[in-house]
């Protein structure tokens, strides 16, 4: 599986740009039919003038800014390599690493708690850590790809059990009533064969299916994109595709994000290799990683020629603002990876993101100092209210 990071690091070394993937909605039944709602359908034009480097300055959403570097136990192997989700609950912050496969836990000082789980085969481990997610009692829930199965674990990290599930994910979230999953494109199952999106009962017993992928998409390549929760809603989108779903506390597609980059977009016969696609010259321009969504603003990450632009689109104006990620801030978005509350946007940074940080009058030297030593620091940005 090639994780959000490393996808990143190879489409800006091969300056890859640029996608287009129009998904077929298909509300499907498996066991249970789900009822057949039209999805709103909104359409977003992305325009890379120089005037949204400027909307984005005038917008300023960001009102204040915490920011919480995590420490590390180096003796006891308690280290990060990479940041693939982040999860924020209850004053503790859960962090997975899908390469090293360890799921660390941090108080909001940025020290260590402990790690949940174990490599291994015996009852609470697993040969992978594809994704995890954690239910608002405290509950937490990882998905080990390698053994199929959901390991559940108590609030105080002590493993309950586990459930053998019948299909392969890419990623996977908790919602009101049951499970959603994103599903591989390579399951072969009558009732998986196809699809993108699962909806399970609270044993993983599967109950529907909502969307379908494209004819052309690449069945050999696996994205994790983290499904990111609003609410009762969750935010959907796989790298690479153009449209962004808002699903349901059943899986039904509420609404459609449709983004538009004109000349850029990646014609769909591009996606059937998509080693070829990211190996080529080509211009596209494509969500990074999975937007969030505060209000009425929808904020992430594309990628155009090789670079990453954070952007901001405002639903009420309907405008968009875009910035560079490398010009650093401490108060600009960057890499979004989840939410929290009703206004808080949670990104983070390090020194190979940003090697201009040490000149920022942002930063404390204890911080710097911290980030020196290779250090990565959680931004937890307070997003205004009314803009």
């Amino acid at each position: 599986m090639i994780c959000f990071y490393y996808f990143l690091y190879r489409c800006m070394k091969n300056r890859i740009f640029y996608l287009f993937l129009i998904i077929t909605l298909v509300l499907t039944a498996c066991d249970q039919k789900l009822k057949n709602k039209s999805a709103l359908i909104s359409n977003i034009r992305v325009d890379f003038s120089e005037a949204s480097f400027e909307n984005f300055k005038r917008l300023n959403v960001v009102d204040t800014t915490l920011l919480i570097a995590l420490a590390e136990d180096v003796e006891n192997d308690l280290v990060l390599g990479q940041l693939d989700k982040i999860i924020i609950l209850n004053d503790t912050i859960y962090i997975a690493d899908t390469y090293l496969k360890r799921l660390l836990m941090y108080d909001m000082q940025g020290n260590i708690l402990g790690k949940i789980g174990n490599l291994g085969g015996g009852p609470g481990e697993f040969a992978s850590l594809s994704d995890f997610c954690v239910k608002k009692d405290g509950s937490i829930y990882i998905y080990d790809s390698a053994s199929n199965k959901i390991l559940v674990y108590g609030k105080e990290s002590n493993f309950l059990r586990d459930y053998p599930i019948s299909f392969k994910a890419e990623q996977f979230q908790a919602i009101k009533d049951g499970f959603l999953f994103g599903l591989a494109p390579y399951n072969q199952d009558d009732m998986t064969l196809g699809k993108q999106i699962a909806y399970t009962d609270n044993e993983f017993a599967l109950l529907a299916t909502a969307l379908e992928y494209d004819k052309n998409i690449d069945s050999n390549y696996e994205f994790f994109s983290p499904m990111i929760p609003v609410g009762d809603d969750v935010i959907y989108n796989r790298v690479i595709n153009n449209n962004i779903y808002i699903l349901g506390s059943k899986g039904e597609n509420k609404q459609i994000l449709h983004f538009d980059f004109g000349d850029y977009n990646i014609v769909a016969e591009d996606l059937k290799d998509i080693n070829a696609l990211l190996d080529s010259d080509k211009d596209y321009c494509y969500i990074a990683c999975p937007p969030v969504m505060i209000d009425s603003m929808i904020m992430g990450v594309l990628n155009k020629k090789g670079e990453l632009y954070t952007f901001i689109y405002d639903q009420k104006r309907d405008e968009m603002a875009l910035n560079r990620l490398a010009d650093f801030s401490c108060k600009n978005i960057n890499l979004p990876i989840t939410s929290i509350g009703s206004n808080f946007l949670v990104s983070y940074f390090n020194k190979d993101i940003y090697s201009s940080y040490s000149q920022s009058d942002e930063l404390n030297f204890e911080l710097k100092n911290k980030i020196d030593q290779g250090a990565f620091v959680l931004c937890l940005n307070k997003i205004r209210g009314e803009i």
